[in-house]
């Protein structure tokens, strides 16, 4: 008896704290004044003690995760109810799969929760067990980081939002800047906003791409839930910091990702480069002229982001203009998969649009030289938030962004105005609208945003000059020469190969091109006024723009008979190049794991969301990711490369022979510039 009395005593001890716990909560609860916004179990929830107090425990850490702003915004009691929601397949799905991004798990998604009206919330009951057990004991995610309890944490605060929305007749579409950040755009004459991006391996929760709200309410939890939202999405983070005034986390937990790939045109192979923003000196607005081609008939728009050098610079200053080697260019533009680009797929939207990040070295080759257009940068007058904002907008459309290019609704210039404006909360900025790259800037200096003026004054680092003049001054001294002394037949001055500069580029030979230096110099070297080395540098001028003309030849046909192999099979290359026909197919594959190597910077990574962490597979001192492919691992590449040039080597003797031809006379007119040097510094010497 003793005993058994000594027992209900303990026992009492034991439970008395619960007891107290939860009197205390539920006091708590009925204590709230109705008129402020608090969380409650839904009336018709039938649990036992225990469970009721630690559902009273997870309501107040979802409170806790609310912004005061949000708290304030709200009225009253919102009651939360687990129930049975529907499966988006029809069928029991395992809640731990939530998440996954492969096609086998794909299927086990499955509604989480649910706004029912203003006071009311549905969460899926399937996840109700992991909520009573807590942190520490919730079922594991089988894909990526958390559990599910920090999934059923997630959801309530996400259909908090949704409520949070109507009570303040919060219309995210009004917010123009977060609709660029996101990806939306207004339709052309009625209806609601349409999402740009074709690319949903990245979203945090496939929810984010039905509408708009739906974006808000996903984006917003993930800020107010998970500490690495803020190297996820790091543009986001600082909109949503700005807009419910509000820093979720103390400290960040996560290591930002801020490298990008980049093609070294040096060594012939990638190389990743880092766009931290505290290394960046201004972010300009980048127009290349009109071009001859139909694609380009309006110029080009692209973002250049002036990058220190991290080994003579220690901050970003006016100097950094000069650091050219390690400017980045963000260009959207189409993924072309044609070898001729098909300008009616162009207009309808045949062609995805991405981002490329490109060395500004490469874009000055590709358009003062091989193009022949001129380029205008001018800087954006951003503030430092902004400026850090943009960078983080660039990086997560490089990692996660595929549109649709079309010519007149989504190309180059509205883009690239799209991405600027995502950092400018100003209505005006935001009443901004161009479809060519001119307007673009045409707006910009509206808003005093830019100064044209920069370009004008012709200072260095704001207008980069095509070659066109250079070139076409050098061939008109030339035939000028030719006719003075005529060295040419009057047919080949009038209507052949001397007639113009793209006639002289394209029909002679490098022989012909040798000699009539040679009969030039000649007739020329008692003319004080054209020194030999001048001469010789007029032709090598030439000669190079030359040798750069074979190069994208040799180029298109390699692309040709890629693109032959593509549509035609392994027949179409076996005409090509005969018994090579499968050496050929073999590298037509490799090329193609290439260009979706190049094209596609997260394939292979299907964990995480936003931008790619380390943890999700991603390589940030790599090669942008693991190399998990012969596509992304270096060696294959080098392999690759050197493959193809014994291959062209055989079947593209034309080109091969006409490149030595052109490297003897660039080495020849080299030679000569040396050697005329020389005999001047030989002469002044004496002289003095």
């Amino acid at each position: 008896m003793a005993l058994s009395g000594y027992f209900r005593i303990n026992l009492l001890i034991f439970i008395l704290p619960f007891l107290v716990v939860i009197t205390e909560l539920r006091s708590l609860a009925s204590d709230v004044p109705p008129t402020l916004f608090h969380l409650a179990p839904d009336p018709s929830t039938d649990l036992d003690f225990s469970s009721y107090a630690k559902l009273e425990l997870f309501f107040r850490e979802v409170e806790a995760k609310l912004p005061p702003k949000v708290r304030v915004g709200l009225y009253g009691a919102v009651h939360l109810k687990f129930t049975p929601l529907t499966q988006w397949d029809g069928e029991k799905a395992d809640p731990t799969l939530i998440g996954c991004r492969d096609e086998a798990t794909h299927k086990a998604t499955i509604e989480l929760g649910v706004k029912v009206d203003q006071a009311h919330i549905s969460m899926n009951s399937a996840i109700l067990s992991d909520v009573l057990a807590g942190k520490s004991y919730a079922r594991k995610l089988n894909c990526g980081k958390g559990n599910l309890y920090d999934v059923a944490l997630e959801t309530a605060v996400h259909e908090i939002l949704h409520i949070y929305q109507d009570s303040l007749k919060l219309n995210p579409a009004d917010d123009k800047q977060f609709k660029k950040l996101t990806g939306w755009k207004d339709p052309w004459f009625f209806g609601s906003p349409e999402q740009k991006n074709q690319n949903r391996s990245r979203s945090p929760n496939a929810h984010a791409f039905a509408n708009i709200d739906e974006t808000y309410a996903v984006n917003g939890g993930k800020f107010l839930t998970d500490p690495e939202f803020a190297c996820r999405e790091p543009a986001l983070y600082i909109h949503f910091k700005l807009h419910f005034d509000y820093t979720p986390f103390a400290e960040k937990s996560c290591t930002p990702n801020l490298s990008i790939r980049v093609f070294d045109q040096m060594t012939g192979q990638f190389k990743m480069q880092s766009l931290d923003p505290k290394m960046v000196y201004q972010i300009h607005y980048l127009k290349a002229d009109r071009g001859q081609e139909a694609v380009s008939l309006f110029g080009h728009s692209m973002i250049r982001i002036i990058t220190c050098d991290p080994e003579k610079r220690k901050e970003p200053g006016p100097e950094c203009l000069n650091d050219i080697g390690h400017h980045i260019v963000a260009s959207y533009r189409a993924n072309l998969s044609d070898v001729i680009p098909d300008t009616l797929k162009g207009i309808m939207g045949g062609y995805p649009s991405q981002l490329f990040m490109i060395e500004f070295p490469k874009i000055i080759r590709e358009y003062n030289r091989e193009e022949m257009r001129d380029l205008i940068s001018l800087p954006i007058d951003l503030d430092e938030t902004k400026k850090e904002q943009l960078i983080y907008k660039l990086l997560k459309d490089y990692w996660t962004y595929q549109g649709k290019y079309s010519f007149f609704t989504g190309n180059c210039a509205t883009e690239s105005l799209d991405a600027i404006q995502s950092v400018l909360p100003d209505t005006k900025a935001q009443s901004m609208w161009a479809l060519t790259p001119q307007g673009v800037m045409n707006e910009l200096e509206s808003l005093k945003l830019v100064e044209p003026a920069l370009a004008q004054s012709g200072k260095n680092g704001y207008y980069f000059k095509s070659n066109f003049d250079n070139l076409d001054g050098n061939f008109k001294w030339i035939k000028q020469q030719a006719i003075k002394y005529q060295l040419a037949p009057k047919e080949a001055l009038n209507s052949g190969w001397l007639s113009d500069a793209d006639s002289f580029f394209s029909n002679t030979n490098a022989s012909q091109r040798q000699t009539l230096y040679r009969n030039v110099l000649s007739a020329t070297e008692k003319d004080s006024a054209h020194p030999k080395i001048k001469t010789a540098a007029r032709f090598y001028s030439l000669e190079d723009q030359i040798q750069l003309m074979n190069s994208n030849r040799a180029r298109k046909r390699i692309m040709g008979l890629y693109y032959e192999y593509i549509f035609g099979g392994k027949d179409a290359l076996t005409r090509h190049f005969g018994q090579d026909g499968d050496k050929a197919a073999q590298l037509a594959e490799q090329l193609k794991a290439l260009q979706s190597e190049m094209n596609t910077p997260t394939l292979g990574i299907t964990q995480g969301y936003g931008i790619p962490l380390e943890q999700d597979g991603c390589n940030p001192s790599g090669n942008g990711r693991e190399a998990t492919t012969t596509a992304s691992n270096l060696e294959d590449y080098t392999k690759f490369m050197q493959d193809m040039a014994e291959l062209l080597k055989t079947h593209n003797q034309d080109l091969i022979q006409e490149r030595k031809e052109i490297r003897h006379n660039l080495t020849y007119f080299g030679d000569e510039i040396l050697s005329d040097e020389q005999t001047v510094q030989t002469g002044q010497r004496s002289n003095d």
